[in-house]
């Protein structure tokens, strides 16, 4: 199968004066599912934290099973650290989340949001409008600049987005095409029960289920003889 890359855009790469939190769920989608929805474009990607919750009608959707730098940066201009940070400092937020966090971790500090791409937030930085960002760590390294980063924040101090460092697809529900490329990647997980605990009793469904499976999952308390129905290579 070969691929023809298109671009596209949405109204937030369009729209750089609408603070995020204020924008709709499908801010960064909508066009994309629009073309995908209408036979324009057969699949979009995205970064899987700008999915809306459900996504649009008529769509359906993977993420990648491999996943980026999940954390978020504190980035600062070159050669300065947070120590030598000038009081009340500027700090550029683009979600509640991360204004939070600054909230704590800079009690001084002046919340402004910020939009753009990386690199714009980044020249923003560096002009001066902002003496410190918090950027997606992923961003960072996609495009070559890890060096930025002057200070990974743990997870445990600043929880992201479930999607966040994933890739995900979208595209026309029922594409035979794409739904055989996401069975490539993403696994169905079947609960299976054998009534009582007596391997007999298992149902049919159920057996099939155990005899094509990669990984079986089990209570120490079932009948081990439904572990015989496993093939061979199942772990």
């Amino acid at each position: 199968m070969t691929f023809q890359i298109e671009t596209s855009s949405s109204p937030g790469d369009r729209d750089q004066k609408t603070v995020l939190t204020d924008s709709a769920d499908d801010f960064f989608t909508q066009d994309l599912d629009r073309d995908v929805l209408s036979g324009a474009l057969d699949c979009a990607v995205h970064s899987a934290k700008d999915l809306p919750v459900p996504v649009a009608k008529g769509l359906d959707w993977f993420w990648l099973p491999w996943r980026a730098e999940p954390r978020d940066a504190l980035v600062l201009r070159p050669g300065v650290t947070r120590e030598s940070l000038a009081p009340a400092p500027r700090m550029g937020v683009s979600s509640e989340r991360r204004e939070q966090w600054c909230r704590e971790s800079f009690p001084d500090a002046e919340h402004i949001p910020i939009r753009g791409t990386i690199e714009s937030r980044l020249s923003q930085l560096d002009a001066g409008d902002y003496d410190a960002v918090i950027i997606a760590g992923a961003a960072l390294n996609r495009l070559g600049l890890k060096d930025r980063v002057t200070e990974w924040i743990p997870l445990d101090a600043l929880k992201v987005p479930d999607g966040q460092g994933f890739i995900a697809v979208t595209f026309r529900e029922g594409d035979a095409r794409l739904m055989r490329i996401r069975s490539l990647v993403v696994k169905t997980v079947t609960f299976v029960g054998a009534g009582v605990g007596h391997a007999g009793l298992c149902s049919v469904a159920g057996a099939d289920a155990l005899a094509h499976c990669d990984v079986c999952l089990h209570d120490t308390l079932m009948d081990p003889g439904l572990l015989q129905q496993l093939p061979a290579h199942a772990v």
